[in-house]
């Protein structure tokens, strides 16, 4: 917070051709606060400058795996994974479709009930959350973005969105599923990787928000590595 009582101004890194130390450098210097969710090559622009400094920011650390990993799920670090797919397969008849423009209409309707039952109108990060998914979906093609959904008795219950980040690395951005269902998640997620995933050598699951449970289930598919966000000043 500032002295004045209103939030501290936050940016990101910059986009574009041009000189980022210089550019974020004036923009502290005139407009005060922080960027924010630097990576690593940007933070490092500044190291050894004393007029700044830089604090790691482990809620926004992105989670990296191998892709092959979580496809074949190999080793006995996995076993609790399989069997929980297994469990969902054997309990229920289900369809995998990909996700493309009339599909992405269906999952809308799903994000509803997803909400409902998740009380995202009374959440501010599920109801923040909610719309972005709205807006993904809305833009699906547009956005050239990829996804699955896993349909079961005819009606959508897991969804699965994502994009390539770079030329071997796709980025996660929704992973949800009917929370009633056992196995649901693993399904949605191994069933999409399997499928539209097998190009990639490495899947990003971005980061866990400092969410407890949500940290627990990243660290559960054994990341390979972390990549690391900073806050400068």
């Amino acid at each position: 917070m500032r002295s004045d009582g209103a939030s501290e101004a936050k940016f990101f890194d910059p986009i574009g051709r041009g000189d980022a130390k210089s550019v974020i450098a004036r923009v502290l210097k005139d407009l005060g606060g922080a960027f924010v969710r630097l990576p690593g090559s940007t933070k490092s622009l500044f190291d050894g400058d004393a007029r700044f400094a830089a604090e790691p920011d482990p809620n926004n650390a992105d989670y990296l795996y191998r892709a092959n990993d979580l496809v074949s799920l190999p080793g006995k670090k996995y076993d609790g994974k399989r069997n929980l797919i297994k469990k969902f397969k054997a309990a229920y008849e289900y369809e995998y479709i990909a996700i493309d423009d009339r599909v992405a209409r269906d999952c809308l309707k799903f994000e509803e009930t997803w909400c409902g039952i998740k009380n995202c109108d009374n959440v501010k990060g599920l109801d923040n959350e909610r719309r972005a998914v709205r807006e993904m979906l809305e833009n699906f093609s547009e956005f050239g973005l990829m996804g699955g959904a896993i349909r079961v008795d005819g009606a959508i219950c897991a969804i699965v969105v994502g994009e390539r980040l770079n030329p071997n690395t796709l980025v996660m951005h929704i992973l949800k599923a009917e929370p009633s269902k056992a196995g649901l998640y693993q399904t949605a997620l191994n069933e999409f990787l399997a499928r539209q995933g097998r190009d990639f050598e490495y899947v990003n699951l971005e980061q866990d928000l400092g969410e407890e449970g949500l940290r627990r289930s990243k660290i559960s598919y054994h990341p390979v590595g972390m990549i690391e966000k900073y806050t400068l000043r």
